[in-house]
């Protein structure tokens, strides 16, 4: 419709750059959606990353041994 209007307001010219800046508005739309979609995803696995150390944590508070024991158990570990 938009580029229908366009022909007969400003000839071929302006249909043929209608289609191209639509074509441009979808390229740089679907690169920023892509972009969003990965700094979402990379934010998901950082906070499943704190709460798997969160639930280390506790899982060694709640085994039974002293902090240093819990050093010497986990040394040479990493």
């Amino acid at each position: 419709m938009i580029e229908a209007l366009l022909q007969t307001i400003l000839g071929p010219l302006g249909g043929t750059l209608a289609g191209l800046g639509a074509v441009i508005a979808a390229l740089v739309l679907g690169r920023w959606q892509g972009a969003k979609s990965e700094r979402n995803k990379r934010n998901a696995d950082e906070i499943k990353a704190q709460e798997r150390g969160r639930q280390a944590v506790r899982d060694g508070r709640a085994s039974g041994n002293t902090p240093d024991e819990r050093v010497r158990n986990n040394d040479g570990m990493w």
